[in-house]
């Protein structure tokens, strides 16, 4: 059974065929003195997809790992001072979609250790050409 990290969905809008980067950093929880220090995320695997519906189960329309792929890839920065993971989605990934979809962005994806980090609406806007 996955975990889930019970926050709000995180609901996200970009246009159709766009390059589109979004950067999502993990912190722990500041002890009662001193700065927040990085939740550590080094060893985990990742994974982002982008499905129809929440309670989609098929295929992922878009399905981002570490290794890039023509949808886009996973950059994971794992240090003492951060622990951060960009999703990069290349044009490719969208240039066919319009609508409401749902995310999310996985650690450790299919084992019983799998915890979801983020996920929600993602609304992918058709994008108007100008007159030329």
């Amino acid at each position: 059974m996955p975990n889930s990290s019970s926050v709000l969905p995180w609901a996200l809008t970009m246009p159709a065929g766009s390059l589109q980067q979004w950067n999502f950093t993990f912190t722990l929880p500041p002890p009662s003195y001193g700065p927040t220090q990085p939740y550590p995320i080094s060893g985990y695997t990742w994974e982002y997809v982008v499905r129809t519906s929440a309670a989609d189960m098929g295929t992922p329309l878009i399905d981002l790992t570490i290794s890039p792929d023509t949808d886009g890839v996973l950059v994971v920065t794992s240090t003492s001072s951060l622990s951060q993971v960009l999703v990069e989605m290349y044009p490719a990934a969208t240039e066919d979609l319009d609508g409401e979809y749902w995310h999310a962005l996985w650690m450790n994806p299919g084992t019983n250790q799998a915890f979801t980090w983020v996920t929600g609406p993602l609304l992918i806007q058709g994008n108007p050409q100008p007159i030329t």
